[in-house]
């Protein structure tokens, strides 16, 4: 049963009123049919659980810890609609192929690997590890 009659199609952001985005139950009460969605919707991030199990994983990396926060949060609320934009804000990631993004976190220490849909507006977090961990792995096909 489909609660929130968000239909999924190309571009599905552009024009999309919040009203569509609400629960049918609450249509009566909120009538906001006068703002768009994309003044609210950014990037969506999967997954987090990721991030987490790294510095759960590692606890003794805080520098890390804090550092995939503050990614994660300027991630979900970012607009990248293109390389460009990323680029704008991290001068040293490197770019793959398949919309692949290598970033380097604290100083080079970690990497952190995202796939990225830009026509969606979602990333996917496809790696995040030390050098040693990152040396090992194909960042190509993660």
């Amino acid at each position: 049963m489909n609660f929130f009659k968000l239909s999924i199609q190309k571009k599905h952001k552009k024009g999309c009123k919040i009203k569509d985005l609400i629960p049918i139950w609450d249509h009566d009460i909120l009538s906001l049919d006068e703002f768009h969605a994309e003044s609210i919707l950014k990037m969506r991030v999967i997954a987090k659980r990721t991030l987490k199990q790294f510095w759960e994983r590692h606890s003794n990396f805080k520098d890390a810890k804090i550092w995939l926060q503050e990614w994660y949060a300027e991630a979900e609320s970012s607009e990248w609609q293109s390389p460009e934009d990323i680029k704008k804000r991290y001068r040293s990631a490197s770019f793959l192929a398949d919309n692949r993004v290598v970033f380097n976190v604290c100083g080079h220490h970690y990497r952190l690997i995202v796939k990225i849909n830009y026509e969606y507006e979602i990333i996917y977090i496809r790696f995040v590890g030390t050098h040693a961990e990152y040396d090992k792995i194909d960042a190509k096909t993660i």
